[in-house]
């Protein structure tokens, strides 16, 4: 423990190089996020001058925000020192007219979750081929939050079912708790979860159950909670933050469903970090590294992240931990998207210059390292994103998909740790997103939650947009080209003396191609040019600009055109 109190003394010595003082454009972009908090009914204070704590009027969870950031140069560096090619999308610079007609506006259910961690929960509990919405309801005339079921009819009209009452919070779970496989539904409000109960198969799930307890001291924390099979046994558990009577802090626990007591006993428990050194969120839950035992993943407010692995029947040991550059990293998915066989995790943080997703992925037993970088010009801000996969065309394939600040990324993969974005959406008012056939149509759906300013509080309601153009098992329309820069892996690699470098345009531009050395130092420019749309490729054959053979050794190539830019590592040998 004593050396991860050192690490984190580093880091807040590192991330306090840039100075607690703000420029005036920084304080200009503070400004409107403190205007935009306001507008959408948030409370918050400042821990100190570079900290913030953002409340969730609806839960009553807070998320501490941190105003210090890592300088773009030093992320950068970070990444082509691990020969890490990022992937940079402008929404601004898309075209998203090609995506014209491949979703359409259908209908509206007046329910949300306002938080994208956890998304509004649709099922069908009572098997009557009715999408059910579980979720927050606002109610400006009223002046209050209640949690409510809808049930969409096959025309697209909501008709409400139930309201579970004030103060039930957002809805995050339906989960088969008993061995009668009867269907409970849960909803999280400050320091605790609330269950609802089916009576018999055929009815909605609106009889109280139980109640969670998570936090016996201290405040709730937003964070992304999981009922699953964490230790391979007939019971459920339940994977959350909270808090004992005896530690400081926030802790992990794991719970387990105890029929005898009709409630989740915690079983096991590990605090991953010390209470002073920042803020623990997640989480994401799966085989990791494919070795048949499950491990969650959480990350922290400064970059450090934790895989825990289950070792036997209720026992959960830390196996790897690492860092990236970056803070407010609360975010995480996991998913095999470029279909090697082995699942990704993506690492999300947000901050001013936009969002920076790391993807890692095994390299054996319990070891990651970082493949890929992504760099999206949204940020959500302080309001929670959503991560998930998805396979949205049916080709037997996952999406990668990020939803922040209002803008909806769908990346594919072409193999080998490489992404390209294959559809956008901009909503403006949009706070977090679902996927789900609500037309019974085949076709997955877009759900997205958004929150309209009232009165006194939130109007909540989810649109969905039904899957018209686009998916088909044949890929449909999504066999578009890449519609962001794509640079592939130089061939062959190593090599001596010349190499390959091929790369790909989604639109007429002017592309420059450099080659830099491991110091950062310019070795060649091997393009600087107008190109076409499409395919193209340059040669390297190991010289500098001046004619002289270059050394053997590590070198990073970069493309750049407009304001994107991708780079790759290689290796010359002579």
């Amino acid at each position: 423990m004593q050396t991860k109190v050192v690490q984190y003394a580093a880091l807040a010595l590192l991330l306090s190089m840039s100075g607690s003082s703000h420029s005036p454009l920084q304080n200009a972009a503070l400004q409107h996020r403190l205007d935009e908090l306001a507008k959408q009914g948030r409370a918050y204070r400042f821990l100190d001058d570079n900290t913030l704590e953002v409340e969730n009027p609806i839960t009553r969870e807070k998320r501490v925000w941190s105003l210090i950031e890592r300088n773009e140069s030093d992320i950068r560096a970070w990444a082509a020192s691990r020969g890490i090619p990022i992937l940079e999308v402008n929404p601004a610079t898309i075209d998203t007219s090609r995506y014209t007609g491949w979703y359409r506006y259908w209908t509206t259910v007046p329910v949300a979750n306002d938080d994208g961690g956890q998304p509004v929960v649709v099922g069908d509990a009572d098997h009557d081929s009715l999408p059910e919405f579980y979720g927050s309801h606002g109610d400006s005339i009223a002046r209050v939050y209640d949690s409510r079921l809808y049930e969409l009819t096959p025309a697209g009209v909501p008709l409400l079912q139930f309201n579970y009452g004030v103060e039930r919070g957002v809805s995050v779970h339906l989960a088969r708790l008993r061995a009668d496989s009867l269907i409970d539904v849960s909803f999280n409000y400050s320091d605790s979860a609330f269950f609802y109960k089916q009576v018999s198969a055929n009815v909605l799930p609106t009889v109280p159950d139980f109640r969670y307890s998570m936090y016996d001291r201290h405040g709730a924390t937003v964070q992304r909670r999981w009922i699953t099979n964490m230790d391979n046994d007939s019971l459920l558990d339940f994977l959350h933050q909270g808090s004992d009577s005896i530690t400081v802090g926030n802790k992990t626990f794991i719970a387990e469903w105890n029929t005898a007591q009709n409630n989740f006993s915690r079983v096991w428990s590990i605090q991953l970090m010390p209470p002073s050194d920042g803020l623990l969120s997640g989480y994401s839950v799966g085989d990791h590294d494919s070795d048949g035992s499950m491990e969650f993943l959480a990350s922290e407010n400064f970059g450090r992240i934790h895989l825990v692995e289950n070792i036997s029947n209720n026992c959960y040991a830390e196996t790897w931990t690492d860092s990236v550059p970056f803070v407010n990293t609360y975010y995480q998915v996991s998913g095999d998207v470029d279909n090697d066989g082995k699942p990704e995790f993506f690492i999300g943080a947000h901050m001013g210059d936009g969002s920076w997703i790391t993807m890692f992925e095994a390299d054996s037993n319990d070891h990651y390292s970082p493949r890929f970088l992504f760099h999206l010009f949204t940020s959500s801000g302080p309001n929670a994103p959503t991560y998930t996969t998805n396979d949205l065309d049916g080709d037997g394939k996952l999406e990668l998909i990020f939803f922040t600040g209002g803008t909806l990324y769908v990346f594919k993969s072409n193999g080998n740790d490489y992404y390209y974005l294959w559809y956008l959406k901009i909503e403006n008012a949009g706070r977090e997103l679902r996927i789900v056939d609500c037309n019974n149509d085949r076709k997955k759906d877009l759900i997205i939650g958004k929150a309209a300013p009232g009165s006194f509080v939130l109007k909540l309601y989810s649109d969905i947009y039904t899957a018209d153009g686009i998916v088909a098992s044949d890929g449909g329309q999504g066999s578009v080209q890449p519609s962001a820069l794509a640079l592939l892996q130089n061939f062959p690699n190593p090599f001596n003396p010349r190499t390959r470098i091929r790369y790909s345009l989604p639109h007429a531009s002017h592309v420059i191609i450099m080659v830099y050395d491991v110091t950062g130092k310019l070795v060649r420019q091997l393009e600087d040019t107008d190109k076409e749309v499409g395919e193209h490729e340059v040669v390297w054959d190991g010289l500098n600009d001046y004619g002289g053979q270059i050394s053997s050794g590590i070198f990073f190539y970069q493309l750049r055109s407009g304001n994107n830019s991708l780079t790759r590592k290689m290796i010359l040998i002579r």
